[in-house]
């Protein structure tokens, strides 16, 4: 059986597709070397009061990540600080929330650019 290469890959999926490796007994997640602002999904999800939020972030910026419940009403404030470009993990207590489900935003606001972009991921929390 002969494979084909491709030729050519498209910008997007460069950018877009993490990579998921196997070092040293544990997963890590990679993403290409153009860094990106891009949202993961929180892990374990569902969950009962810790989660972990792993981003990544193209420029220094100060982020913002915040809990909304299905209303869209801010429930919590969880991180809002400066970060460097790279990926980026939180581990967060959310015992205080009720079950149901939620969704978390993360808010870049770019200081080089003066630019603000938002990301949005469902989650779900069970008692």
């Amino acid at each position: 059986m002969k494979i084909k290469a491709v030729k050519k890959i498209s910008r997007w999926c460069l950018i877009f597709m993490p990579i998921l490796l196997f070092v040293q007994n544990q997963f890590v997640i990679t993403i290409p070397s153009e860094q990106v602002f891009f949202l993961y999904q929180n892990y374990p999800n569902p969950f009962n009061s810790k989660t972990t939020f792993s981003f990544a972030v193209d420029d220094r910026s100060e982020i913002e990540l915040f809990i909304c419940d299905i209303t869209g009403k801010k429930t919590a404030s969880l991180i809002k600080k400066v970060y460097q470009p790279g990926y980026h993990q939180e581990t967060v207590d959310l015992s205080n929330l009720a079950s149901g489900s939620y969704f978390y935003n993360i808010k870049a606001f770019n200081y080089r650019t003066r630019t603000i972009k938002m990301l949005s991921k469902k989650m779900i929390i069970i008692k």
